[in-house]
């Protein structure tokens, strides 16, 4: 890749350069957000339950028959390009490499995607070097989480400090 983009996204044959891109791994779940002028990529939560650190992911990949979604990838993630919001239908996801010096992981994603206003369905292709955000232990997210500001409905910790909605109760407060 060119010095000038940390990688691209092919919508369709039509392909936009993601000028920034970060990632986290927290607790085997992949998250990464890159974005460009004409576009956005939004992964969160692609499980690699396998892998104890970033530095494990080189080679692993997340596909449709290999675990379960959890919801979160799917339901939260998507691309943004040309004023549509695209939601993944069905992806892989492959790690090609990791450098620890940089601190940069580059990642493949393949994915049907379908922008729900106007039924346009399509593909998407792009590879992305991302820097590496934050990388956390299942016992510090623990405790990040716990500290969060309780539901008023049933008391248990909200996702953030900011959410309107618990996801364990369903109560919701916009």
């Amino acid at each position: 890749m060119d010095d000038d983009h940390v990688g691209y996204l092919d919508f369709d044959g039509k392909i936009s350069r993601f000028q920034s891109a970060r990632c986290e791994f927290n607790s085997g779940r992949l998250s990464i957000e890159a974005t460009g002028p004409k576009v956005k990529l939004h992964l969160h939560g692609i499980p690699f339950s396998d892998a104890a650190s970033i530095a494990d992911l080189t080679g692993k990949t997340f596909g449709p028959t290999d675990e379960g979604i959890g919801g979160d990838p799917f339901a939260e993630g998507g691309v943004e390009t040309n004023n549509m919001w695209l939601s993944f239908q069905s992806m892989e996801c492959k790690c090609r490499s990791f450098d620890p010096e940089a601190r940069r992981i580059t990642v493949w994603l393949c994915a049907d995607v379908e922008d729900y206003e106007s039924g346009r369905t399509g593909s998407v292709d792009c590879t992305v070097k991302c820097s590496i955000e934050a990388e956390r232990t299942s016992q510090e997210l623990k405790r990040s989480f716990d500290e969060n500001t309780p539901c008023p409905n049933c008391g248990r910790p909200l996702r953030s400090s900011q959410a309107k909605q618990c996801f364990n109760c369903g109560a919701d407060w916009h």
